[in-house]
């Protein structure tokens, strides 16, 4: 194994990424993305990212992701998508759940504004007058803490991996207080 990154949401869940050397240089541009700091697993379960042949030992608590190379950046979207079904899995077991919305804030409280795909939830995000900020425009995180509040983790928007854009950069690891969901449509022209 090589560089490992952690990962801790809102309601104490955490992890540490780690990679074969085949594929480290895919972890770290992800971790680059989600602002993940690099950390050692000391206790934490470990989400460990290998090609399918490879061959090493897992404690029980870790999970294993095999991705391919990723020529494209359709497959490396598919990567991360499977990551993140690991971490889907978990925040489901304990109360919360993903959510495709666009997150904006105001005061530190998120509102979400969920619409089917192309319905408007970017535009929205980009045409939002201060103070509010708009802290993801695709997909959420929802975790319910301990003491029963939801929280909402920014996630990438997957859009931002084609054409060569450089990827923007989403903290996934910072929460903010669920305050409202939204569900918007287009208006009938």
């Amino acid at each position: 194994m090589t560089k490992e990154f952690s990962l801790r949401l809102a309601n104490g869940l955490s992890w540490h990424l780690s990679a074969t050397s085949e594929v480290q240089h895919w972890l770290e541009k992800i971790a680059l993305v989600l602002g993940l700091e690099p950390g050692k697993s000391g206790q934490l379960p470990r989400i460990i990212i290998a090609q399918p042949d490879s061959i090493f030992s897992l404690n029980p608590r870790d999970t294993l992701v095999t991705i391919k190379q990723a020529p494209s950046e359709e497959l490396s979207i598919a990567n991360l998508s499977r990551v993140l079904k690991v971490i889907y899995k978990k925040t489901v077991e304990t109360g919360g759940f993903p959510l495709h919305a666009a997150m904006i804030v105001k005061n530190k409280k998120a509102y979400l504004l969920s619409a089917r795909r192309g319905t408007g939830k970017t535009t929205c995000c980009n045409r939002i007058p201060s103070p509010w900020n708009a802290i993801c425009d695709d997909k959420t995180l929802i975790v319910k803490t301990s003491d029963k509040e939801y929280r909402v983790h920014p996630l990438p928007t997957q859009s931002n991996f084609y054409k060569n854009k450089l990827p923007k950069k989403w903290n996934i690891q910072k929460s903010y207080q669920l305050e409202a969901v939204y569900f918007i449509e287009q208006a009938v022209k």
